[in-house]
């Protein structure tokens, strides 16, 4: 710990031993950190590198694995890396939707949207966490989780109309081009003429643009749409929890 605690030292021996404010006491502690982090890791690629068994008198990090001999540790990694890939995969795609040079509204799909959600969310939000108990108690059915794409479409909802102090955030979809729920319901009962205000505003900046398309999603009553489908997914996500039927899979694990 000295090299971190030396940033904080040394800023003190700078200001001569003067008056440090709690954000600069933040700041150096933060920095301090950093600097601790740094030769961690450079400490434990070092280790890997040259095979080494001990580090400072206990197990090199990287052989203190706690899973190995479990008959499941395969299944753990085949998971862990499964689900970086789809992850990244549906980032990727959300990613290429949202290419501001590249402003077509056509892209936007319920298809579409749903092969985004379930790679870029509801794997491992949803899936991961109970897919590894699954393995630790030898339970091979694995469902497929409804929960995620109300999760999705619930946070599409309130980054329009959610507020900023309960939900901590501005929401910027409209103008980051972004392929939500939201828009494809609009897209699928715009008028021409909706849809012309929808092209020349979504996607572009400023409060003009943002506005415009919210009077669209207003015209539409998009928040009926959603109410609608809030009721009707409460609805699916009971019924198939009460589908569970594998003796060692409690379904509260679902809810």
């Amino acid at each position: 710990m000295n090299r971190g605690l030396a940033v904080a030292r040394t800023l003190r021996l700078l200001k001569c031993d003067g008056p440090v404010s709690e954000d600069e006491i933040f700041k150096t502690n933060l920095l301090g950190w950093c600097v601790e982090w740094l030769p961690a890791f450079s400490l434990v690629a070092d280790d890997i590198m040259d095979n080494s068994q001990t580090r400072h008198g206990r197990r090199c990090w990287y052989r203190s694995c706690i899973f190995w001999k479990e008959a499941y540790y395969e299944d753990l990694l085949e998971l862990f890396h499964d689900m970086s890939y789809k992850s990244e995969l549906g980032q990727l795609t959300e990613l290429m939707s949202t290419v501001e040079q590249e402003m077509n509204l056509s892209q936007f799909s319920m298809e579409r949207y749903k092969f985004i959600v379930k790679h870029k969310t509801a794997y491992y939000s949803f899936y991961l966490p109970v897919a590894l108990a699954m393995h630790m108690t030898g339970v091979k059915e694995e469902a497929a989780f409804k929960e995620a794409e109300y999760f999705q479409v619930q946070d599409d909802y309130l980054n329009v109309y959610g507020d900023p102090t309960v939900t901590g955030k501005i929401g910027t979809d409209i103008e980051d081009n972004k392929g939500t729920w939201l828009i494809i319901q609009a897209l699928a009962k715009a008028t021409l003429e909706q849809r012309k205000i929808l092209d020349e505003n979504y996607g572009h900046r400023g409060e003009v643009h943002v506005q415009a398309v919210k009077e669209v999603y207003d015209e539409i009553d998009v928040q009926s749409l959603f109410r609608a489908y809030e009721d009707e997914s409460y609805h699916r996500l009971k019924t198939l929890i009460a589908k569970v039927d594998n003796p060692r899979l409690n379904p509260d694990v679902f809810t």
